[in-house]
């Protein structure tokens, strides 16, 4: 009888493990999602989509929320966790765009996350732009490092400068300055070594005679594709 006992004893955690990891989620339903991101509420298009799944069982619920996150291109990381009685809290990360993609062909702007990755489509856009000669790039693919290193080149003449348009013209990236002068950027070289050279010539241009004052309309073009950057 102690035998019987003692294997009872032994298996009833075990069942109740079981019932807990197996039995219990697939009764639950789902009443209410709460989700937020890394600055706030999460927004009301990933709200609508993954609130068709209240009402749901837990374990279908789970299911279908992670496939719609893992394949939306606004999110680069999330968690679900249950929460008793029937709650699922969700927690995410969204991607934010940092520039723009403009093509010279239509009148689309690619949203470009940091990586490089084109978050979606839109008809206007008040982050730094490049324009391209070519066709938009699609949403979820990636841009190549010459156009992602033109971007972050912009961005940071954004800051220093503000100027936020530049265009890819062959093989450099090409913006006009406030001041009426072109500079012309590689796409092969160290952005704070361009930009570091940059302002060097600006501040000796602005320093020496009359002549070849930038703001007086000495100096057209800095060209800095060039080991000794060309001034016209």
């Amino acid at each position: 009888m102690k035998k019987v006992l003692k294997k009872i004893l032994y298996i009833l955690p075990l069942l109740f493990l079981f019932s807990l990891f197996f039995v219990i989620p697939r009764v639950i339903v789902v009443k209410k999602i709460i989700c937020s991101t890394q600055y706030d509420s999460c927004d009301q298009a990933i709200i609508s989509e993954i609130e068709k799944s209240i009402n749901k069982k837990l374990p279908q619920a789970k299911k279908e929320i992670s496939i719609y996150l893992e394949n939306n291109y606004f999110i680069r990381d999330f968690a679900i966790q249950y929460q008793i009685p029937d709650v699922l809290k969700i927690n995410v990360v969204i991607e934010k765009a940092k520039f723009c993609l403009k093509s010279e062909l239509n009148d689309v702007f690619s949203y470009i996350d940091k990586e490089g990755k084109v978050l979606e489509l839109r008809g206007t856009c008040n982050l730094p732009i490049v324009y391209i000669n070519s066709q938009n790039f699609n949403v979820g693919e990636k841009v190549n490092s010459e156009l992602l290193s033109a971007l972050n080149l912009l961005n940071q003449i954004f800051i220093s400068y503000n100027i936020k348009q530049g265009k890819i013209v062959d093989n450099y990236l090409e913006v006009q300055f406030n001041q009426g002068y072109k500079v012309l950027f590689p796409l092969n070289k160290d952005n704070q070594v361009l930009l570091g050279s940059l302002r060097l010539i600006i501040n000796r241009l602005n320093t020496e005679g009359s002549e070849s004052r930038i703001i007086e309309g000495g100096v057209n073009v800095i060209d800095l594709r060039y080991e000794n950057p060309v001034l016209r």
